[in-house]
């Protein structure tokens, strides 16, 4: 599959939107069993205009659909990996509720075998803070992805998400965030997001099945919309076959300045609506997909929606009751293609996941009240962003100061970067004002946060950008990175031998002192030579590893 990692800024601000239900129950995104008050007359929005897809035609084009064998219906939402219907209040966060709350928890959770819940799901919060621009005004698709790919996400009970208080602030759950670098989105290929053609043929088939395909393959979709009469229930219909019978389902959309973004979770091509009213089954007037949205268990079908495949083209294909030359929405005004946020094109998004070695982390403490300011990169062999500006001024005036935290993607292979390689980052202030990025203080850590070394102290920057590196040389078997070898290293790695204390991914390296590739007693005798060999006492490590060995703990035998 080719995917496209797509930049893009976006000037169309979020929005709400008006319902007519009287009477609606929601759940409080942090607490299933919490309800919101009865009273709801407006959803929160935040869709922005992607503007790297306007125009643009994408297919994917490898897969056989006659080999596929796509099953008549497939329902992701029916999986125990898929997390609880949702609510995000009034706030602009559709965008990482598609993306980071729906996508990414099923697709984590699947591979992984984790039964999701409202808790464990991974937290809209955080990415939708770090791509707002420090204002509750919208995002688009591709920063919340790119937020996926490079920084991964904390889950719910990490990074709460509140309706009634909802805070703008950046996560500072170091550890966490560390954590969250071995799971992360990846791009497999050119690009991240397929059109489906808005006119009817061929390539709208087979646009159909290839999002078909996906879902068979265990990815959720995300795609945006107009948010305007189509997600309102005065424009519903009914489904009308038996096994559907009074599930809404959104045959049209019409133009509008709102969007919204929602996840495609499955499809069902025996779902019927009587779009035209005649009482047969006409063409166009089946298959529907299924959408997850995030507005509460009260809205749609249970917080779901059908979304019929005529409603993704320009014109209907469903002909009038009464007139067959013309089709049944003809005189009405302002039809889209509903995965169209644009207005013109269908637009879906989707991406990967894959677990990472985490190597080297760049751990950076600094204060700034200008947080839109602010950029960060790790540096090595690969770049890595940290925030993305993609609204407001660099004036809006929400502060930071904390701990953000940089994977060094090319030491996954930490053996072959254990020495002469530098590692850094470049800390940028975009605008040269009277407020500063300041204390910057950079650390090097493994990914269960121990301090490799230190490597920088008090730095600021204003109106421009300095880089911070330091040139790393580790030993094997100084686990505890002290810079010589001593008893406590020979000490820590029979204590992991025993599985009394965990290793980092780096210690796991140098813990295998002869550089076998297994970690095993070879390496502690042959470090406790070395020690004796230095005039080391090693007496209280003989005396360790013999309880260890008669409680059953470790085996002084090579593996």
């Amino acid at each position: 599959m080719n995917i496209v990692k797509k930049v893009a800024v976006s000037i169309v601000a979020g929005s709400l939107i008006f319902n007519t239900f009287s009477s609606i129950k929601v759940i409080e995104a942090t607490d299933e069993s919490n309800t919101k008050p009865s009273q709801h007359t407006q959803y929160g929005l935040g869709c922005n205009i992607d503007y790297s897809v306007l125009d643009t035609q994408k297919e994917i084009n490898e897969v056989d659909y006659e080999r596929a064998n796509l099953s008549t219906s497939l329902d992701l939402s029916s999986d125990s990996a898929f997390p609880p219907i949702g609510y995000q209040g009034y706030i602009g966060s559709c965008v990482a509720w598609a993306t980071t709350y729906y996508t990414f928890t099923y697709m984590v959770h699947d591979q992984k075998g984790i039964t999701s819940t409202a808790s464990n799901a991974y937290s809209p919060s955080w990415t939708y803070n770090l791509i707002n621009g420090g204002i509750d005004d919208g995002s688009i698709v591709p920063d919340a992805i790119n937020v996926l790919i490079n920084q991964g996400a904390l889950t719910m009970s990490e990074c709460p998400y509140s309706t009634s208080n909802y805070s703008l602030d950046w996560s500072n759950n170091t550890q966490a965030m560390i954590n969250a670098l071995s799971t992360r989105a990846y791009i497999n290929g050119d690009y991240n997001y397929f059109n489906i053609s808005n006119v009817c043929g061929t390539d709208f088939n087979n646009q159909i099945n290839t999002a078909k395909y996906l879902l068979n393959n265990n990815h959720p979709l995300v795609v945006t919309m107009q948010a305007t009469e189509g997600l309102t229930n005065s424009t519903w219909r009914q489904c009308s076959d038996s096994s559907h019978i009074n599930q809404h389902i959104c045959v049209r959309n019409t133009s509008g300045s709102g969007g919204h973004a929602m996840t495609i979770v499955g499809y069902d091509d025996t779902v019927w609506c009587d779009v035209n009213g005649n009482g047969t089954v006409d063409t166009g007037e089946t298959g529907a997909f299924k959408l997850a949205n995030s507005w509460g268990t009260g809205w749609g079908n249970d917080g779901y929606i059908w979304i019929l495949y005529d409603a993704l083209l320009s014109t209907s294909q469903i002909k009038s009751a009464y007139n067959s030359s013309v089709v049944w929405d003809s005189s009405m005004e302002n039809r889209v293609p509903f995965f169209a946020r644009t207005g013109y094109t269908n637009v879906v998004y989707y991406f990967d996941v894959k677990d990472y070695n985490v190597g080297y982390v760049s751990k950076v403490t600094l204060t700034t009240s200008r947080r839109n300011q602010l950029r960060a990169t790790s540096l090595g062999d690969n770049i890595q962003i940290y925030q993305r500006y993609s609204n407001g001024s660099y004036n809006t005036q929400i502060g930071f100061t904390g701990t953000i935290v940089l994977d060094h993607p090319s030491s996954e292979n930490i053996s072959s970067h254990l020495s002469g390689y530098s590692w850094g980052v470049n800390i940028s202030d975009m605008f040269s004002d009277g407020y500063s990025v300041s204390g910057i203080s950079c650390k090097l850590v493994d990914n269960l946060n121990n301090t490799i070394k230190t490597y920088y102290s008090g730095g600021s920057v204003n109106g421009t950008s300095n880089s911070y590196t330091t040139l790393l040389n580790l030993t094997r078997g100084d686990v505890d990175y002290s810079g010589i070898l001593t008893l406590s290293d020979a000490d820590a790695i029979t204590d992991y031998l025993a599985h009394i204390i965990d290793f980092s991914n780096v210690q796991k390296v140098l813990a295998d002192y002869n550089n076998d590739g297994i970690v095993d007693s070879t390496d502690v005798s042959a470090l406790r030579l070395y020690l004796l060999s230095k005039g080391v006492d090693v007496s209280s490590l003989d005396v360790k590893i013999e309880a260890y060995v008669q409680q059953g703990l470790i085996s002084m035998e090579a593996n």
